[in-house]
């Protein structure tokens, strides 16, 4: 976040809260996955929904 010009007090805010959730990761420690999933791109559709639809007004 300082690389892109964050404040200190923002960074330090996100990293509390972020550490607070458990959410907090530190570059030396292995990640523990306890849960796999498969995904078969073949059935991924595509989605009309997010920043490249289109608007449209609902009258």
């Amino acid at each position: 976040m300082r690389l892109s010009g964050r404040s200190d007090d923002l960074v330090e805010l996100v990293e509390t809260y972020a550490k607070a959730q458990g959410m907090w990761r530190n570059p030396g420690d292995e990640p523990v996955f306890t849960s796999t999933l498969e995904l078969d791109m073949g059935d991924v559709e595509a989605s009309l929904a997010g920043r490249n639809a289109r608007r449209i007004a609902w009258h």
